[in-house]
């Protein structure tokens, strides 16, 4: 229920320096104009595949579905009111087909509120460079968020890496993204890139008023 942002992410999406890549996008059941946009964009770029769900399924089992039909050696997800850098796949890409013992590649981030405001940016460079820090290092920085690690779950994944952490099925609890990369801290390595090539909005508005369903009853 978000088509008002959902153009302005897609395009920043197809519009990567990157192209040989499938943007899947899973409608959880939108009551809004999502379904009439995301059959616009499959219509006119072959890359993107567009499924849409008969009834909410809540935001964990959205991923697992998604996930499930991805074909590519590299994975990551994307926020429907979130955009990237052209830039953003091909760095990403870059350092790990460059890297084979890392698993995740992560940019350095900017954090807007809806007005556009900013409200922070995250940069991976200096003391925060996570690609020099430990694996035990990275492991307390994903849980006291110094850097805030536990972004590196909207970065760029080996799909054997997830494979690996999704052996279960995603678990519908609150701060599930950053139990995902504790796990992920214990078995592979975490590359990071000073560029900024991520924005991210985040809301003004409490997390108990801007989800509902599954996601608030765990809340």
């Amino acid at each position: 229920n978000r088509a008002a942002t959902l153009a302005r992410a897609v395009d920043s999406l197809l519009a990567q320096k990157y192209t040989n890549f499938e943007l899947i996008i899973s409608d959880n059941a939108s009551t809004d104009d999502t379904e009439k946009v995301c059959l616009e964009y499959a219509k006119n770029d072959n890359r993107v595949r567009y499924f849409r769900q008969p009834h909410n399924i809540g935001m964990a089992a959205n991923f697992d579905f998604v996930f499930q039909k991805a074909e590519g050696d590299y994975f990551m997800m994307a926020s429907d009111d979130d955009w990237w850098h052209p830039d953003f796949i091909f760095k990403l890409k870059e350092v790990l087909d460059n890297n084979p013992e890392y698993g995740i590649a992560m940019s350095s981030i900017r954090q807007i509120h809806e007005d556009g405001s900013l409200f922070n940016e995250i940069i991976y460079e200096g003391r925060n460079e996570v690609s020099k820090l430990s694996p035990s290092r990275v492991f307390n920085a994903v849980i006291f968020k110094n850097p805030s690690t536990h972004f590196f779950i909207m970065g760029l994944f080996r799909t054997e890496i997830l494979k690996k952490l999704f052996w279960r099925p995603a678990e519908n609890v609150l701060g599930g993204d950053k139990i995902l990369m504790y796990e992920a801290s214990l078995f592979t390595r975490f590359y990071s890139v000073p560029n900024v090539l991520w924005v991210r909005t985040s809301s003004l508005a409490p997390d108990s008023k801007r989800y509902e369903g599954d996601y608030l009853e765990a809340f």
